[in-house]
């Protein structure tokens, strides 16, 4: 992401309520020296006022990226580097005896601590850091995935092949990170979903869930969502999810990228390393070969979405080559063209992802509708009860066809556009319609209490709901393709 712009005047006035909020920052020591932490408090309640003034884009732009726990964190760094644990330590020997007894220590507020200079200088450093913010990497093991080459997706994702090339992009400091070592190693010739990101990780000792690993997360959920929806993927096995979990994978595994020069064995600089291969081709914004990924640290994914990772492989029926006929009806009528029967496996794979590579590159009111539709096709292909999974598959649906300005009516607006967008004749949209109407009245029982699970006669429902979502994400897929001005769900799909 690029950097936020603001005019001068913004960065001033911004930085000024910056250094006021310091008069609210108390600032704790710990009463044991060895440990030597400083600890920042804050009403985070308050971080967004600091923003407010700024006009909706710019402060929307900055709160896409971070949460007020970001923010506050950013503060904190930058403040405890400007503070001396000792200097502090000295000021309040003095001390009520009381004090002493307990495990921190009020220091006072940041505002008293530091010098005018330094807390203009401070305030500064902050808000350059929040309207320039970092770019992180995350790795997620795709275990069954099976993929010749790396390929990119779009701009921010890619599903890259763990070959040598790849691997020696991957650098782990052996001093400060050696205990991970083993919890972060990346499996030779294994398939990698590599998600680039923007925001802000603070990794010292507290720390809340960053914006930054819930927008990877939901990154994820929309590319194998519409993915799976697309036939692009499949689940590789029918065995019950509990089964992959002997060895559990499920890890979102955090990059920041560095430059790192490489040395002798008698530690004498040889330079940078060289340019090498697919991902130095692709991320472009460092000079080639001059950075590598340095590992950060790992958040572990909610299990039930790392149980149907664990069983995602390759559609064989989208990436294989075709028969020598193509078949219509069962009859062998047309020979295929030699061109398409030679094509590559990753080239028809390739070809797949292209159709999705709009959807995701584009963040209008529509494509924004389809990536919402697919999360949930996502969140209900990774729960394992049939009532959530029915409830899910329908909000996908509603994201889709519905109105947010026309609610009166609801089941027949949707039932209808459901129709209109899938039916041909008359009778496939009567068809569409009455099974649409059918699976909304379960999860209008579900959600009024009515009822708490499905029933046995219901799962055939729970199973053409699940179709019918995977036909409307691919019809609208295909419309928004076709042109830039079609609107997910409007009325212009009534007839």
């Amino acid at each position: 992401m690029e950097a936020i712009e603001l005019n001068e005047q913004e960065k001033k006035a911004t930085t000024e309520r910056i250094k006021s909020f310091f008069d609210e920052i108390e600032i704790y020591i710990t009463n044991i020296e060895k440990s030597k932490l400083i600890l920042p408090l804050a009403p985070i309640n308050k971080i967004r006022n600091l923003f407010k003034p700024l006009n909706k884009k710019k402060s929307n732009d900055i709160f896409e990226i971070y949460k007020s726990d970001d923010i506050f964190s950013i503060i904190s760094e930058l403040a405890i580097s400007k503070l001396s644990y000792d200097n502090l330590n000295e000021k309040i020997r003095n001390k009520e005896k009381d004090d002493k007894l307990k495990l921190f220590i009020f220091a006072g507020y940041l505002s008293q601590l530091l010098s005018e200079p330094e807390l203009y200088e401070l305030a500064e450093s902050i808000l350059s850091r929040i309207i320039n913010p970092e770019t992180y990497y995350a790795l997620i093991l795709l275990p069954k995935v099976e993929i010749d080459d790396s390929l990119k997706i779009n701009g921010s994702c890619f599903l890259i092949k763990s070959q040598a090339d790849i691997i020696s992009n991957f650098w782990i400091n052996d001093n400060e990170y050696e205990s991970n070592k083993d919890a972060i190693t990346i499996e030779k010739n294994k398939s990698y979903l590599l998600i680039k990101q923007a925001g802000y990780i603070f990794r010292g000792l507290f720390r809340g869930k960053p914006l930054s690993i819930d927008l990877i997360e939901r990154k994820a959920k929309v590319i194998l969502g519409l993915s799976l929806a697309q036939a692009i993927l499949e689940l590789s096995s029918k065995g019950l999810p509990f089964l992959e979990r002997e060895k559990p994978q499920g890890d979102i595994v955090l990059f920041d990228r560095i430059r790192y020069d490489e040395y002798d064995d008698e530690g004498v600089k040889i330079g940078p390393r060289e340019a090498n291969g697919f991902l130095d081709d692709e991320l472009r914004e460092y000079k080639s070969g001059e950075y590598v990924f340095r590992y950060l640290e790992k958040y572990r994914l909610p299990e039930d979405y790392a149980d149907l990772i664990n069983l995602l492989s390759i559609s064989k029926s989208d990436t294989e080559p075709h028969h020598k006929f193509k078949r219509i009806g069962g009859a062998d009528i047309e020979k295929v063209p030699k061109s398409e029967k030679d094509r590559s496996p990753m080239d028809i794979l390739k070809d797949k992802f292209n159709v999705i590579t709009n959807i995701l590159d584009s963040d209008d009111e529509y494509a924004e509708a389809i990536k919402a539709a697919s999360e949930w096709y996502f969140e209900g292909a990774s729960t394992e009860n049939e009532t959530f999974k029915l409830v899910k598959y329908v909000i996908a649906l509603e994201s889709l066809l519905g109105d947010p300005k026309k609610e009166d009516r609801i089941k027949d607006r949707l039932s209808d556009r459901c129709a209109y967008l899938l039916g041909i004749s008359q009778k496939e949209r009567a068809k569409v319609k009455e099974t649409f109407e059918a699976i909304y009245e379960i999860r209008s029982k579900i959600i009024h209490r009515r009822r708490t699970r499905l029933e046995e006669e219901d799962i055939q429902l729970l199973k053409e709901a699940k179709k019918l979502l995977e036909k409307v994400i691919t019809k609208e897929i295909q419309l928004y393709n076709q042109t830039s001005s079609h609107k997910v769900g409007s009325d212009s799909n009534d007839k």
